[in-house]
């Protein structure tokens, strides 16, 4: 089970599949099945005789099927032809073969929740803030799910519990918490660009201090100012603290290119 997401760069894979979301749930089927095709292969069975569970988190619950892994084949096989593409796509960046999807498995880790904590400056910015109001105003998520998740024990969510954290923008206060967070970032389906710099910045990973002659880091020019990306993995870091900090770099390179980040739970 994972969180799956794609930058929305637009090339010719995505438009003979179908569209960007066609292209997320064809590179997750990819991965599925590679992970089936080894079960099969240890178990010494015909890929006949296999099923691949398939789990779908949705405002009512979590949908569960199972399909056969030669329809799931099926479906990915056009995959093979299309591979050609990536070669020269500036947003191959997560991995070599249709390297603008990746995932972020199931369960985010108590280090990973208190890691996202720590990162929220005691002062928002104030175009962060709105941001934020506009983003709950229009419905954009829904943190009832997040808390669905939680209550299902440690699957999903390691953290028995919500943090909650009251921050201050323009000398207004600003209070959250994890689920609202956690909604935020993995259940709008879609991140638009000013949605993903907002959450970048509620986590402090923009930095304004851009060295204009010796800048390593990658910077982006927004509406609000000069921000460069800051955030490394570290040695300590656990596994779900990386592949969050992947996917930040995720929603951080589509803002870069100016397109959507494709979010599936």
């Amino acid at each position: 089970m994972s969180i799956n997401y794609a930058i929305n760069h637009p090339c010719p894979v995505k438009e003979t599949l179908g569209g960007d979301s066609e292209f997320l749930t064809i590179c997750l089927y990819r991965e599925l099945t590679r992970a089936a095709k080894r079960r099969a292969r240890r178990k010494k069975l015909n890929y006949e005789e296999v099923t691949v569970s398939l789990s779908r988190i949705t405002a009512e619950g979590i949908e569960e099927q199972e399909e056969p892994l030669v329809a799931l084949l099926d479906r990915v096989k056009p995959l093979d032809d299309l591979m050609k593409h990536c070669d020269d796509c500036p947003a191959c960046v997560l991995s070599e073969q249709f390297g603008c999807f990746d995932t972020l498995s199931w369960p985010i880790s108590d280090e990973a929740e208190e890691w996202l904590h720590d990162r929220i400056p005691h002062e928002l910015p104030e175009w962060v803030a709105r941001g934020w109001r506009l983003f709950w105003k229009e419905g954009r998520a829904d943190a009832a799910l997040i808390g669905g998740l939680r209550e299902k024990g440690r699957e999903y969510l390691q953290a028995e519990s919500a943090w909650t954290i009251s921050v201050t923008s323009d000398k207004r206060p600003v209070s959250f918490n994890a689920n609202e967070l956690l909604a935020a970032l993995f259940g709008a389906g879609k991140l638009a660009v000013d949605e993903g710099l907002m959450l970048l910045g509620m986590l402090g990973i923009l930095d304004s201090d851009v060295d204009e002659e010796d800048e390593e880091r990658p910077v982006i020019e927004t509406e609000w100012g000069r921000f460069a990306f800051d955030l490394q993995p570290i040695s300590v870091d656990d596994e779900s603290t990386r592949n969050l900090k992947a996917y930040l770099f995720a929603v951080f390179f589509a803002a870069l290119s100016e397109v959507d980040l494709q979010i599936s739970l």
